[in-house]
């Protein structure tokens, strides 16, 4: 949501920036404009702090989502303004160089030439954007109910199949970035936390198998590159803990719901609001 940044302090979220949008709904789905990226760090009266200084609301701080290429992209350019951000990773991703499912799912629908699909027993007409939307808001919620991404893998490799589309690729913004990027990232003064392992919604989960999520994380971005990871931002952004935090795990979990007020909803749990510019 579009906010007077002078007055409304908080802690903002966003998926990254791309140079050359394209006119397809799909292709780059939740991603700004590097143009309106750069004039908003550049206009802003305050620079972004740090999100502990933020926590304690001692000003606005930028956050991104995701290891990807477009968040790589604009967290350099955050840090090059003189700005502090925070970037969410999936070492999963990372580790296996695997793309993130919802960037192939964007890149399948902007590129297939089919008019209609049946998939999982249910047909689909995908002449416009609108019944495009239905059909991904079907598959997304499949994909997000499955913790597991040997899964995920699996129903992208048919559902490409199906679409006529190319599998395992996606926009070049959608990239996955790699540990030479993360070590890029610290150097400039980017702060990394923790998305999970995987990108697997918490509420797919049982409470060990998120509480193992979280830690394998964890102790990756300890083992890597001896960060102390505290905060963890939620997939998907709009799920709460199951448990109260008892074995260290964060410090702070982190949800991006717009439709509830940005700050504090819970113990340690705050809501970020999403970057609109």
């Amino acid at each position: 949501m579009k906010l007077d940044w002078v007055l409304k302090k908080g802690i903002y979220a966003c998926h990254g920036v791309v140079s050359e949008p394209s006119t397809d709904l799909f292709l780059h789905r939740n991603l700004i404009t590097e143009k309106d990226f750069v004039n908003h760090l550049d206009s802003l009266e305050y620079p972004y702090v740090d999100i502990n200084d933020a926590l304690l609301g001692r000003g606005s701080a930028l956050t991104l989502d995701d290891a990807t290429a477009a968040s790589f992209k604009a967290a350099l350019i955050a840090r090059s303004f003189g700005h502090e951000v925070t970037l969410f990773v999936n070492p999963y991703n990372i580790e296996f160089r695997r793309p993130y499912f919802f960037h192939q799912l964007n890149f399948f629908l902007s590129h297939t030439r089919l008019d209609v699909i049946t998939f999982m027993d249910r047909t689909f007409k995908l002449n416009t954007n609108k019944e495009k939307q239905r059909f991904r808001r079907f598959v997304k919620e499949i994909l997000r109910r499955s913790p597991d991404e040997s899964e995920k893998a699996e129903i992208l490799n048919v559902l490409g199949e199906s679409l006529g589309v190319e599998k395992n690729k996606v926009a070049d913004e959608g990239n996955t970035i790699t540990k030479n990027d993360v070590s890029e990232l610290l150097g400039k003064g980017v702060r990394i936390e923790n998305h999970g392992w995987s990108h697997a919604c918490p509420n797919s989960m049982t409470v060990d198998r998120l509480r193992e999520e979280i830690l394998k994380s964890k102790r990756w971005l300890e083992r890597e590159f001896g960060i102390k990871s505290n905060m963890y931002a939620a997939p998907f952004g709009d799920t709460v803990p199951k448990f109260f935090e008892r074995d260290h795990l964060f410090r702070f979990w982190f949800t991006s719901m717009d439709y509830l007020n940005q700050g504090f909803i819970g113990k340690q749990v705050y809501n970020r609001w999403n970057l609109e510019v």
